[in-house]
């Protein structure tokens, strides 16, 4: 009886391959999309650490990126502000041909509302964020001090060398980098009296209705922050759904193959009865075979799940999107996806186990 158990329990067939292999799919889904809100949490909650003292916001247009503003339009108010200048570039460490895409900015800065690191930004030399040199080490590329770096945007082009790498600073992101405004003009020519916002103390409302007079638009950072966090809390409502039905997917998946199966090895069931199983001991077995299946599936899906993120935040990269998520592979975003595979591939393989545990040995009831 052991042997028949066993081959009951090892046999393989199509139907069994595809039901794991929908199963991975499953749980790929699942690891991938927890393991990129969990990187759009880190990053939200690194910029958010950098905008603590709420201060006040002026650009023009829609986004900071595309806002270019006269900069002795702002002189001429005579407003103590910090002005920034921003483009996106792409950064390519020395010859290799890794590169990430980020933001290079340049502040002048008189009145320190910005309290940027304290490093020598002069022609040639930058300062980078903590987390820009961690998405370089996560391609297997380590910036320290003094490593050349090469800066090219559609407008221009620079080679610049890491002066220094700050870890935090109190309104510029530790995903960016820091360059000088000779640097700057080489990236995007025309940024010459041009910056893309301008920066206000908290509480600096008359200086807000200077900047609004001259049809800037103007917003509390803390707002712009609250705004990315609803957006993630939106997105996780949503995923929560996701997760229910997926979980009926691999339910229905389960059942339905074990369902077939039970119909298919009636004769071993009854075969396994007449030697001395229990109703219990059919009952697991089919049970057990359930569990292999959400096992495997889980598996090789939390495994493919991790690998499909990093991939496509790579891929992202390389088509020259900008983008600071890093998809963050917790204990908690491979738990998730694995225990609920597990969970509902049981569910899914207990009506199944009942239904065989009731065989009855013969033709007619037991």
């Amino acid at each position: 009886m052991g042997n028949l158990w066993f081959r009951m329990l090892a046999r393989r067939s199509r139907r069994a391959t595809w039901t794991i292999v929908g199963l991975a799919l499953c749980a790929m889904y699942l690891t991938g999309t927890i393991s990129l809100v969990g990187g759009l949490h880190e990053t939200t909650a690194g910029i958010a650490g950098t905008f603590q003292q709420g201060p006040i916001v002026a650009y023009d247009g829609d986004h900071l990126l595309t806002s270019r503003i006269s900069s002795s339009a702002i002189d001429a108010k005579g407003l103590d502000c910090a002005k920034v200048s921003l483009t996106d570039v792409r950064v390519s460490p020395g010859s290799s041909g890794f590169f990430v895409t980020t933001y290079a900015a340049y502040a002048s800065d008189p009145y320190d509302i910005l309290q940027l690191p304290d490093a020598n930004i002069s022609k040639g030399s930058v300062i980078i964020g903590k987390r820009l040199s961690d998405r370089f080490s996560e391609i297997g590329v380590n910036l320290f001090v003094g490593s050349v770096l090469r800066l090219t945007c559609p407008t221009g082009s620079a080679q610049v060398s890491v002066e220094a790498i700050y870890v935090s600073s109190a309104l510029i992101p530790p995903d960016w980098m820091l360059i000088s405004g000779e640097d700057f003009k080489s990236l995007d020519a025309g940024s010459v009296d041009r910056c893309s916002f301008v920066v206000l103390e908290q509480g600096d409302e008359p200086g807000r209705a200077a900047l609004e007079s001259i049809g800037l638009k103007t917003q509390n950072s803390m707002a712009v922050i609250n705004f990315f966090e609803k957006g993630i809390f939106q997105i996780e409502q949503a995923l929560w759904g996701l997760i229910a039905i997926t979980s009926v997917i691999v339910g229905l998946l389960v059942y339905s193959t074990l369902s077939i199966e039970v119909g298919m090895r009636k004769p071993d069931i009854r075969l396994l009865k007449k030697m001395g199983a229990g109703p219990g001991r059919v009952a697991g077995l089919f049970a057990g075979r359930g569990l292999y299946f959400a096992l495997c599936g889980a598996a090789i899906g939390v495994a493919a799940g991790c690998l499909a993120a990093n991939m496509l935040i790579s891929m992202a990269a390389a088509r020259g999107l900008t983008t600071m998520i890093i998809p963050k592979a917790d204990l908690f975003s491979v738990a998730v996806p694995f225990v609920i595979i597990l969970f509902a591939g049981l569910v899914g393989a207990a009506i199944p186990s009942i239904s065989a545990a009731r065989e009855p040995m013969g033709g007619g009831a037991e």
